[in-house]
């Protein structure tokens, strides 16, 4: 991390160079499709992995010159939607927590699985995930949780993004997919190695996914995290494709192959309840 009063010193600098140049009054005079794509760009900078960013590593995210990244994170901030924090740094506003909690609030699978996630909690005792797909770009998004009850649980915060063949809230979307639209997909879709476990070979993700298909449920035992194992089914809600899925994750030393099928069994029957237009499937 650097040092808050390098970084507050710079800013000044940056600042004195931006204003030198007059540039505020000219940007603010021709705001366009430019000017938006640049501070969206700022604000797409900070993620759960970098949640706090110097000037000049949002200006190096962002492409931009730093005088430019200077005047448009301060107007970012007189909007409320970056602060900057005693040491100098950014992070993102109380606005864009407003405008989130709007979005979440608009989700309808939040709003239609939210009391069969309570009920999952209850059961298990586990953290419950659900994710919506993205099928744009093949991720996988954490639309709802319910944390574990148990003092180590896992961590997974809403909003957080991850490649749709990761962990079984991934592979159960693509299960839910008719075969000829996931065989496709796969052929396409980049596998990545997170642990000794991950599954990155085609053919066997294939086999994995047929597997998923005919029993209702994915199984993730270590292939997204050591030493995090999980089970999920997919939602359908009027559409051929998968809307997202629902699933059960903790400590592989809690979850054991036996117990993680029980709970794979469970969660497939509440996502059969929850779902209609659900293609059928041997596991349904």
């Amino acid at each position: 991390m650097s040092d808050p009063g390098t970084d507050r010193a710079e800013i000044r600098m940056v600042a004195k160079a931006a204003g030198r140049r007059g540039g505020a009054g000219k940007e603010t005079a021709a705001i366009g499709p430019r000017a938006v794509d640049r501070a969206a760009a700022i604000l797409l900078s900070f993620s759960f992995g970098q949640p706090s960013l110097s000037l000049a590593q949002l200006a190096q995210a962002a492409r931009l010159p730093k005088p430019s990244a200077y005047r448009i994170v301060s107007s970012l901030v007189t909007n409320g939607l970056v602060r900057q924090a005693e040491d100098g740094r950014y992070e993102p506003g109380f606005r864009l927590f407003e405008l989130g909690a709007i979005v979440q609030s608009r989700l309808v699978l939040a709003q239609v699985v939210a009391e069969t996630v309570q009920t999952l909690a209850e059961e298990t005792g586990e953290t419950v995930l659900v994710t919506q797909v993205d099928w744009t770009s093949h991720e996988v998004v954490v639309v709802a949780k319910v944390d574990s009850r148990h003092p180590v649980g896992v961590l997974s915060p809403l909003g957080r993004r991850s490649h749709i063949a990761m962990g079984c809230l991934g592979k159960a979307a693509l299960a839910g997919l008719p075969p000829e639209q996931a065989g496709s997909l796969l052929t396409d879709l980049p596998l990545t190695r997170y642990t000794e476990r991950t599954i990155t070979a085609r053919r066997a993700l294939r086999r994995e996914i047929e597997a998923t298909r005919q029993r209702g449920y994915a199984l993730d035992q270590e292939e997204y995290l050591v030493g995090v194992s999980g089970a999920a089914s997919w939602l359908h809600l009027g559409d051929p494709r998968p809307v997202g899925a629902l699933g059960v994750v903790g400590p592989s030393q809690r979850l054991s192959a036996e117990r993680l099928a029980q709970i794979g069994e469970r969660v497939a029957a509440l996502a059969r309840a929850l779902s209609f237009e659900r293609p059928a499937t041997a596991g349904a």
